[in-house]
């Protein structure tokens, strides 16, 4: 055998060996490459909570918007119910208390107030009792504040006259209290002017205006 023709059969049988040696690695690296399991693993895990939070936020949107048509059609319905009476005494504050209950169901723990505010020659709410204005707890413990009253009444273009105002709030507790620790009071005031008196009268004990808020 002579040199030359050894010399190339080393050089072949070398080059094979790094063939193989190179086919191996680029197996090895198409099976690293290749394997996408632990990429969507992790990217699984990155997605599921945002996917959640924002389920909870829908959720948690679409129920605060139903309670807040609930609250505001209660609203509406008792300063629609106090301006139909003459006079308010505990019959028809329980018919009050009975109607404001069956439309906020089922939120049993909620707040209602009528008050009847009278506005004067110049236009100015006047919120104390002794100038005639009153209000009356239909459900909780919640009166209007003297600002309140004034702003609500306040802007009309009425003078002279009175109004009857309502307020219902409600506390909104959330279905995900973890992801969503607030505790928001849904509201709404609503104003009317009596249908058949001048001035609602009140018999039964009514609330005094709250003090003002501090400055």
């Amino acid at each position: 055998m002579t040199r030359s023709f050894r010399s190339r059969i080393l050089g072949a049988t070398s080059l094979n060996r790094e063939n193989a040696a190179a086919g191996s690695l680029t197996a090895k690296d198409g099976t690293l490459t290749g394997d996408e399991t632990a990429a969507t693993a992790v990217e699984f895990a990155l997605v599921v909570p945002v996917l959640l939070l924002l389920l909870g936020a829908s959720v948690e949107i679409a129920n605060i918007m139903a309670i807040e048509r609930k609250v505001s059609l209660t609203t509406q319905a008792l300063v629609d119910m106090a301006a139909r009476y003459p006079v308010i005494s505990s019959s028809e504050l329980s018919e009050l208390q009975a109607a404001a209950a069956l439309m906020m169901r089922p939120y049993s723990s909620f707040e209602s107030v009528v008050a009847s505010v009278v506005i004067d020659d110049t236009g100015t709410p006047l919120t104390q009792t002794t100038d005639g204005t009153w209000q009356l707890d239909v459900s909780g413990a919640a009166p209007f504040s003297q600002s309140e009253m004034a702003q609500a009444a306040g802007g009309l273009g009425i003078i002279d006259d009175t109004v009857v105002l309502a307020r219902v709030a409600v506390d909104y507790e959330p279905v995900f209290t973890h992801l969503f620790p607030l505790h928001p009071t849904i509201s709404d005031v609503m104003v009317m002017r009596p249908r058949l008196v001048a001035a609602l009268d009140g018999v039964t004990p009514t609330l005094p205006p709250a003090p003002p808020p501090p400055p």
